[in-house]
């Protein structure tokens, strides 16, 4: 028979070993969020960047 106190602690390590997992899904789901972020306002400030200097262009300056 498996005592009671070994089965409390394989309990406590599932849970703390879940605990763990979830933590580093949440670390790695910020940053590919950050990095999502910085690649998208990358992108629209090089675009919008381009537009003011072909809008400059066609005003003659």
């Amino acid at each position: 028979m498996i005592k009671p106190c070994l089965v409390e602690t394989v309990a406590k390590r599932r849970r703390r070993s879940m605990m763990v997992e979830l933590f580093v899904l949440g670390c790695t789901g910020v940053v590919l969020f950050l990095h999502g972020a910085n690649f998208f306002f990358h992108v629209l400030t090089h675009h919008v960047a381009i537009r003011s200097l072909s809008f400059f262009g066609s005003v003659g300056w």
